[in-house]
């Protein structure tokens, strides 16, 4: 590797402020959470031209990063008697991340990868334009006009990051049976779908995508011609992954576990000469 005298530490200046609430004798609890860490003089790998012989060396930079959000946990007993207990908890993350500064970013390795006042974890995509009607192709916006595609015409970001994500968790007990689940969820859009290649790779292709296909001209479909002519589809294959349609909504609402269980009388199980028995199932 190549030899780098000049390090330094990085730097990080963490900001962070709590409020810690308590209700109705602590039967309901909140904790809301703000933080802001700032991260410089960051250690990378600054990439290097192939004639160098070595993909890159390791250096400090002095982009800025910034990482900031608030989070919130709650926690309560909604209901509690002698018989019945009903205990929730729910907690939500919003984290926000974006490149503070970057000197010189514009005529660095780095320019196609970030953005100032953007996250780092973006992607800079060709406008999708849908399929051909006439032609039955995928279609992307040649933003210049200049009649081909490059790093000019890759002027939407998408942000890849999830916006936010938590759990719900509820746990009820009547008597000696308890029952549990745990309720995950996530808001992102950064789930990259697959563009098949509609008759040329080996694979499993689903139904939806020949019934969705171009078949004739006039067709308003969302997947183009399905043809064995690598040379016609290739191209407009290649343009639709590295645009907007590539991506998908990865959102989801879940039930992450479940737990059932009883305990026995203890009472019965001491006649039989056994302290503590139960039997549950978790899913």
């Amino acid at each position: 590797a190549l030899a780098n005298d000049d390090y330094a530490w990085e730097e990080t200046r963490k900001f962070e402020v709590a409020l810690d609430l308590g209700f109705f004798e602590d039967r309901l609890n909140l904790e809301i959470v703000h933080y802001r860490n700032r991260s410089s003089n960051q250690l990378l790998l600054y990439q290097l031209p192939g004639t160098t012989g070595f993909s890159g060396v390791v250096q400090n930079m002095d982009a800025t990063v910034e990482n900031s959000g608030m989070e919130l946990l709650m926690s309560g007993s909604p209901v509690k008697t002698r018989s019945f207990q009903w205990n929730v908890g729910l907690n939500l993350t919003v984290p926000k991340n974006r490149l503070v500064a970057f000197p010189n970013l514009e005529t660095s390795p780095y320019a196609s990868f970030y953005m100032v006042g953007k996250p780092l974890n973006i992607a800079k995509v060709y406008n999708y334009m849908g399929v051909d009607p006439t032609t039955g192709l995928y279609k992307v916006l040649d933003v210049d006009g200049n009649g081909w595609l490059d790093d000019v015409d890759r002027n939407k970001v998408m942000k890849l990051d999830r916006q936010f994500y938590g759990g719900l968790n509820n746990s009820f007990s009547f008597k000696r049976l308890e029952l549990s689940f745990l309720v995950q969820f996530s808001r992102q859009h950064n789930g990259a779908g697959t563009i098949y290649m509609s008759g040329f790779d080996r694979e499993n292709i689903p139904l939806e995508v020949y019934q969705s296909s171009w078949r004739k001209p006039g067709d308003v479909a969302r997947y183009q011609q399905i043809s064995r002519d690598f040379g016609k589809i290739n191209q407009p294959l290649n343009e639709a992954r590295g645009s907007e349609f590539y991506y998908r909504d990865n959102s989801f609402l879940r039930l992450k576990t479940v737990s059932m269980a009883y305990s026995f009388n203890p009472e019965w199980l001491g006649r039989k000469g056994i302290r503590n028995a139960k039997v549950f199932f978790q899913g």
